[in-house]
């Protein structure tokens, strides 16, 4: 629950740095970078510490999820916000990709034998700390560093969209798992 907060927090102020689609103060996205690491690392250790104890119960687990599904949310919108995306299609098209991908992985547990299955690439164990590190890299050199556009097969591609498009293709990688 502390970790939800630490991110929620984060995301709020980070976000709200105005315009959307210019440069963050380096302070709000370092908070942002710490935010998210504190999440991952207080959302891992608390399952494992009721497990421990033998204090783990279904109210945990639900409330556990409901907070995992409220911070990809604000977690979908830092990254944006780390990336500069201020295209409409490439904002809607990550936050869909990472949504439906936590909801399908959730709903494959409700249906099956209690156990979450997660493809080889998914957002828990490679897709928080991708976000962590853009979000570090961009504290350190800037996030018009994210804005390069570089030729791709014919086709002038920026590397934010390239990396929106590697995590649309992981996440079909997740539902092929399910």
């Amino acid at each position: 629950m502390i970790g939800f907060v630490f991110s929620i927090i984060a995301t709020v102020i980070f976000c709200l740095q105005l315009p959307f689609n210019s440069e963050a103060p380096r302070w709000s996205i370092f908070l942002f970078a710490f935010s998210v690491f504190a999440y991952q690392t207080l959302d891992n250790l608390d399952g494992k510490q009721a497990r421990r104890i033998k204090n783990s119960s279904p109210l945990g687990m639900i409330m556990d999820h409901g907070c995992d599904a409220l911070t990809v949310i604000t977690l979908s919108s830092g990254m944006c916000r780390v990336l500069c995306l201020n295209n409409s299609y490439l904002f809607i098209g990550s936050y869909l990709c990472v949504i439906i991908s936590f909801y399908m992985s959730a709903w494959c547990q409700y249906y099956s034998n209690g156990v979450m299955i997660l493809g080889r690439v998914n957002g828990v164990d490679e897709g928080i700390p991708t976000i962590w590190t853009l979000a570090f890299i961009s504290g350190i050199i800037g996030q018009s560093f994210w804005k390069t556009s570089f030729n791709l097969f014919g086709h002038t591609i920026l590397l934010n969209e390239l990396i929106i498009i590697c995590i649309a293709i992981s996440s079909l990688g997740n539902f092929y798992i399910i």
